[in-house]
Order: structure tokens, then sequence, then C-alpha cells
């Protein structure tokens, strides 16, 4: 059946990633565990059901289920619409030209696939993945995994249209729309498109798996929006034409200034630091002239040094762990062995499965899901941390492929020529001692491109407290600022190598900001620099609720 329409947009504009995006694709692959997804000519692309789940979830967080379900469609039974929802709909303006007690509704928003523009020169990379068991420290078992990811500065065409339905016909099940209503609803409709563009336009939408561990970070540049009228002739001539009336986000927002998102209390951390020596992450490969090599990805510029916001939220975590874990006296042992025993080791402290995330299978026992926020996605968020250094994606890969001949003084010759080239690079040579012989073990000389003296940029925490239960506000806040204490006073190495001198870090300083604080009383919180591991710069009386509220919950879990 045609739908009854008074307007549509077609919006044109492109996303350009400031992280790496894995969007995975179905099947197996002989490269990665988890390869990206290919349309049917085997081109890397992003499908349009993929950018619409994540603008969906930001309505519904945003605006709420109703309103969402109306624009975005949904589906149900009509037993599902309860008495009281009906008698609510019935007083209120509608948003839809369709009852809402049917068995559903399509959608009045449509996405195209995004085909993948890579940067020039840049692969596809792979990142490796590893769970660590809480007993030994060391890795899991069955609990390593690679990942296929776009490098960064990938773009990605964003090309969307947004139906809005036309005046109410009188039918059995839904009244006819009063005068007053129709241009309202027209505008809160327009209203939340408006908001929509703007969260993405600001990077507030991540898109794609790992979102909370560096991945995912969007920014969207819009070159069109425009407006086709199709409830008069005029409109629809001009829609034949391909013309319209180009509007703005910041107009479109106007339309209904009453209608705003909901309060989203997020709190960053952006942290100013440096390393007191070698700092790297292992790449996933080893080198010819050199076998251990550390991780670089993709810029606009070349390759750069990166720490992977899941090396960064897994020590975070794993420091966490260790903190609360002492203040309750608890234990790591597990009963089970293999994948279970780290699973059932990850799920054992609920504080820190909302704060840092589980896996999504922690409620599948239920068959709906309990309001209010839920297991799974965590509520800390951790970018990707880049070094400032910028080196010619050429001499990396030359570095990497190096030949090794016969002759070592040649081979020194070459590496060293390649090391020039890069700078602030030395290589370290390591061998294992025979506990026996007291001489060198066979086979186990090797050596690491260790990096010195680099700069990097700021890491950047994000902290969802709407993804916390109120109750876990302040102990989760508490929690994590003991983790980021931990890490001013040199307690917390990163990377690769931290029990063999390498991975020290000094933080300079941390910088609080954040977007509605005061709806969860933390607006104290706002633009505050701190830079010692006391927190004098907080205020006094948030210290003091702090240290309450974290008392009260080690009392209350204990």
């Amino acid at each position: 059946m045609a739908r009854n329409l008074h307007a549509r947009y077609r919006i044109t504009g492109t996303l350009t990633a400031t992280t790496p995006i894995h969007v995975g694709g179905y099947g197996d692959s002989p490269d990665t565990d988890m390869p990206l997804a290919r349309n049917g000519a085997g081109a890397l692309y992003v499908p349009g059901t993929s950018l619409a789940g994540v603008l969906r979830s930001w309505c519904q967080q945003a605006f709420g289920k109703d309103a969402t379900e109306l624009l975005w469609g949904f589906q149900g039974r009509p037993s599902d619409v309860t008495p009281t929802l009906q008698h609510k709909r019935a007083a209120e303006p509608l948003w839809s030209s369709q009852p809402h007690n049917r068995t559903g509704q399509s959608s009045f928003i449509w996405l195209e696939d995004a085909l993948v523009q890579m940067p020039e020169g840049a692969p596809v990379e792979i990142r490796d993945g590893v769970g660590l068991d809480r007993v030994w420290g060391t890795a899991a078992s069955g609990i390593k995994y690679d990942r296929a990811i776009l490098p960064r500065g990938t773009i990605l065409p964003l090309e969307m249209t947004v139906e809005i339905a036309g005046r109410y016909a009188t039918t059995e099940t839904s009244r006819c729309e009063t005068p007053e209503a129709f241009p309202a609803r027209v505008q809160r409709t327009e209203a939340i498109l408006g908001h929509l563009l703007s969260a993405l336009q600001h990077g507030d939408i991540p898109l794609g798996a790992a979102r909370t561990r560096g991945l995912g970070r969007v920014t969207c540049t819009v070159k069109r929006v425009l407006r086709q009228q199709l409830d008069s002739r005029e409109g629809i001539l001009a829609v034949l034409q391909g013309q319209g009336r180009t509007v703005s986000s910041k107009v479109l927002r106007k339309a209904a200034p009453a209608t705003r998102p909901k309060p989203q209390p997020r709190l960053t951390l952006t942290i100013r630091w440096r390393p007191r020596g070698a700092l790297m992450v292992q790449a996933g490969y080893n080198g010819v002239g050199v076998d251990i090599l550390p991780l670089v990805s993709a810029t606009a510029q070349g390759v750069a040094l990166v720490l992977p916001g899941s090396s960064i939220k897994g020590a975070l975590r794993s420091q966490a762990e260790r903190i609360v874990r002492t203040v309750r006296g608890h234990q790591a042992w597990a009963q089970s062995e293999g994948r279970q025993r780290f699973l059932t080791q990850m799920e054992e402290l609920p504080l820190i499965s909302a704060l840092f995330g589980s896996r999504a299978q922690a409620r599948e026992d239920q068959p709906e899901p309990p309001p209010g926020p839920q297991l799974g996605l965590g509520a800390l968020a951790v970018e990707d941390c880049y070094a400032c250094d910028i080196m010619p994606s050429q001499a990396w890969r030359d570095l990497a492929a190096a030949p090794a001949p016969a002759e070592q003084s040649y081979a020194q010759q070459e590496l060293h020529k390649v090391l020039n080239t890069l700078q602030r690079f030395s290589v370290a040579h390591h061998v294992a001692i025979d506990r026996w012989t007291g001489g060198a073990a066979h086979g186990m000389l090797f050596s690491v491109l260790a990096p010195e003296n680099l700069a990097w940029h700021d890491m950047r925490l994000h902290l969802d407290l709407g993804r916390l239960l109120p109750s876990d506000h302040l102990p989760g806040l508490m929690l994590l600022l003991l983790t980021v204490r931990d890490l001013l006073q040199h307690r917390l190495p990163l990377g690769f190598a931290t029990n063999r001198g390498m991975g020290e870090v000094e933080v300079l300083a941390c910088q609080f900001a954040g977007t509605d604080l005061e709806a969860v009383d933390l607006a104290g919180l706002a633009d505050i620099e701190v830079t010692d591991a006391s927190f004098q710069a907080l205020d006094a009386g948030l210290r003091a609720s702090l240290t309450q509220a974290w008392q009260e919950w080690m009392t209350r879990e204990g």
C-alpha cells in the first residue's frame, strides 16, 4: 500500500573515521578470525543495516522508545499494546499514518550501503586480542583472536532518506488528525532529524564493533539536506526535476525548540602523559631483520605507533579488578577450566562488568531484559592513542620485510640504513639463559625494535554514566578515579614487556570535562585539571560523597 507522505528529506554526506573501524561480515577468512564485511562484488562496504542500527539506538536513547518506533518502525502483536498505552496514544498527536495497534510498521528512514574508501596506500590492518587469566596473568586458554579493521581516515559515503507521513485519515483504529496536531508532528520529526545529524557531526555516534575499545569513532560532513514536498502538485513536479529546498541541521533543530534529546551524562578524562622509557605494543607479525616490531597504524601522512584502546582499557580493567578483589578479599580462583574459566572470572564482579563490559550472553537466561542499564557494552570507552611522530609508510614496510642476507655485517648495514631513516628507534637484543648450563638457551635469541623518546597524543577516556545504575554512579566513578590514581603514581605500566623494564608512563595532568553532569549531581567535575594523585582539585564535598559511597558499596557488596 502506498503511503500518504507530506515531505521527504534526502541527506548526503561523508563519514570519516577518526579511529579504525570494524564492521564484520559473514563467513570465514584464512587471514583473520573476524573479517570485514564485503558485498557481492567482493568490495569492502558497511551495510545500511549497520548504519541504521547505531542511528536507531541513539534515537531511542535520546528520545525514547515510542518516538523511535514510530519513526524507525516496529514489530509486535495487537496484544502488545496495553490499554494504558492505547489510551495514552489516543490522547496525543500520533506520529505515524498507520494504526498503532497493528502488528508492525516499516521504517520511514532509509540508509544506503556505504562502499569503503580507504586512504591511499593504506592496507586493511589486523589487530590481535587476547584474554588474560586472572590467576596466572598469562594468556587464557581459547581467548586468542584477531580482527581486521579499516584504518583511520577511511571515508564512508552517507546517503539517507527520511519521509514524513501526511495527514492521518479516519479509520476504525485511528482518528483524524487535528489541524494543529499535524504541523506540530512535522516539526517534532524535523527536530529529531536535526539533532541526529548534529550528533553525527560531533562524532557522538560510534559505528561497528569494539566501540569502547578504541574503534568506531566517526565524524560526519553533511554535504546537502534537500527537502522535497510530496503533498502538492508543484512539489511533485519539483521532485521529478530533482529539485527541492536546501536546509541545515541547525534549521531543523529550531523547528521544534522544545524537542530536545534527553540528558545523557558523560564524563571525559583527557590524560596528558609521556613515556619514561621504551613503550610499545607488539605487532601481530614478526619482521625479518628484527623479530619483534611495535604495532603501527595508518594515518593520512604515513604510519604511527599506536596504543590500542583495547590495550589501555585492558590494563585499566586489570588494575580495577585488583583493587576490587583486594578490598573485598575475593580470590579469582575458578573451578572450571579452559575458556569457561576465563568467562567465569570476567563475570564474578558486577561493578567491573558494568564499568568495563561483559559478554553479550550475560542475560540470555532472561526472555525480556529488565528496565534500566543492561550488561554487555561497558560504560567506559577508551580511544586509541597515537604517537606524534609520523613515519613514511614505505620506510616502515622496508624495515618489516627487509631480507636476511647470509653475511651478518651486510644485514646490519641495511638495518641501520632503515633505522637512520626512521629515527627514534633502536634494536635491543635479548637471550634466555639455560638454567642448567648457565649459557644462552638454544633458539632463544631474539631482537626487539624499541622506540625511544617518542611524543604521544593524549589518552582519552569516556564514561557514559547513563549505562550505570544510579546506585553505581559514585562507586563506579570512585573505582575509575582510584585506577587513574595508580596511573598518576607510576604503578600502572602500559603495553609490551611491562615486567621487563618497558611501559612505564608519567602522567602530567588529567583534565575532566563532561556533558549533562548536573543530571547526576556531578556538575563539580566539569572543567577540572588534576596533577597529583590526591585529587585535591576536586570539590571537598564531592570527595566526601565519593568516599562515603565507596565505603557503603564495600559494605554492601562485602
